[in-house]
């Protein structure tokens, strides 16, 4: 049996926290503890995944949860408007057996296959700190990343991973860090971050190799991000809050070079307006600016759906070039 908690505006735990137990049922019904008083499993190691819930007696027997992507710190501080959060992809849960004991993993959900269309698709690829963006001129606002990483004999890697919903001085990083054997989602760049000062930027978790192999399988979404490592031994909820815009991605490394075993980029359709799921459009940059005379600044806008995966140029227009005029093409 597994028993779950989530806290609420903890300091002690950042805020809101989700944890299990693993355990087993007396004939009276208590739940008794299989591991030490004090030792803490953690169900996600974001700061947004809050009160999970279970669908139960599904007719095909799986064990499946979700719950509110928020924080008690700050749950009604979203810089958005119309909505106060999102719920969390399903996923199913189950128990594996680890060197630490028996602990929880948790998988999306077999049917958001349904949502896929592919962007890019490589393999065994040998990528080293001065290569070429992998992913260079693939964009999207929802997609899914499903990466199989080796660390090569006498590599010194330090570092690798993927920057996702990048745009100007804008990116979330998921990375990994061999040495320590540590995993960590970085939000501190990622958009709108200031609307609260409890609203934490980094989160790490402890995670090994596996036959000197990572698995990452990342969800992003228009305001969210969850991250699946080793086959969801450790999983990441995190909200996000970019420009609409910040649509690019890439696959990087620090200090040594990696072998990409594996890698898909799936584009992922809308569960709740399938008509615009397909269509094509341009996410321009919503930031407000204030420029005077001579001055200038970049503007940054992305095609999504169109031809080439959204790689193709824009054609930029002023309707007044005496007020402004445009300068720079589409890199």
């Amino acid at each position: 049996w597994v028993l779950m908690i989530s806290t609420g505006a903890n300091s002690k735990t950042g805020g809101s926290d989700a944890e299990y137990f693993v355990g087993h049922l007396t004939a009276e019904g208590k739940f008794v503890n299989d591991n030490p008083a004090g030792k803490v499993l953690r169900t996600d190691f974001g700061k947004e995944f809050y009160a999970s819930m279970f669908f139960s007696n599904m007719p095909d027997h799986r064990s499946v949860m979700m719950a509110w992507m928020t924080n008690w710190d700050y749950p009604f501080a979203f810089p958005i408007s119309h909505w106060k959060g999102v719920l969390s992809i399903p996923r199913e849960v189950s128990l594996v057996t680890t060197k630490n004991g028996i602990q929880l993993a948790q998988s999306p959900i077999k049917e958001l296959e349904s949502l896929r269309s592919q962007l890019y698709s490589t393999a065994n690829k040998e990528v080293s700190p001065s290569s070429q963006n992998l992913l260079k001129g693939v964009t999207s606002g929802a997609y899914e990343i499903e990466a199989e990483v080796e660390i090569p004999a006498g590599s010194q890697v330090s570092e690798f991973g993927f920057n996702v919903r990048v745009g100007g001085s804008q990116k979330t990083v998921v990375g990994y860090k061999p040495g320590e054997g540590r995993i960590f989602v970085d939000r501190s760049a990622s958009g709108l971050t200031d609307f609260s000062s409890l609203f934490s930027t980094r989160h790490e978790a402890a995670m090994q190799t596996e036959n000197k192999r990572v698995k990452l399988r990342i969800l992003v979404d228009e305001s969210s991000i969850e991250v699946f490592g080793n086959n969801g031994k450790v999983v990441f909820s995190d909200v996000i809050f970019p420009d609409p815009a910040s649509r690019a991605l890439s696959f990087y490394t620090k200090g040594g070079n990696v072998k990409v075993v594996s890698l898909k980029v799936n584009q992922l359709g809308s569960v709740w307006n399938q008509e615009t799921g397909s269509a094509t459009k341009i996410m321009m940059d919503t930031s407000d600016r204030e420029l005077s005379k001579g001055q200038s600044d970049i503007l940054l806008a992305m095609v999504e759906n169109g031809t080439g995966n959204g790689a193709q140029p824009l054609k930029w227009n002023s309707s007044n070039k005496d007020v402004v005029e445009l300068n720079v093409v589409d890199k």
